[in-house]
């Protein structure tokens, strides 16, 4: 996931992001997907700072409201 956003492949990113977060039992390792899920949205709006192609706000709605 993180080394998709250092290729600057946002989508890639997300899709990563999704397969962990489905893959995540629902009572295990919760933390864990919380804190992958804060640093992914951290990164994607630094870099929606200077890349267009990161600002895909409904990507990161969707992240961020859990979808």
């Amino acid at each position: 996931m993180f080394a998709a956003l250092d290729k600057k492949d946002y989508d890639g990113a997300m899709a990563a992001w999704a397969k962990i977060k489905q893959s995540t039992p629902a009572d295990q390792q919760q933390a864990e997907l919380a804190a992958l899920t804060r640093e992914l949205k951290n990164r994607l709006m630094e870099a929606s700072n200077t890349d267009p192609k990161a600002r895909k706000p409904s990507a990161l709605r969707a992240m961020t409201s859990g979808r």
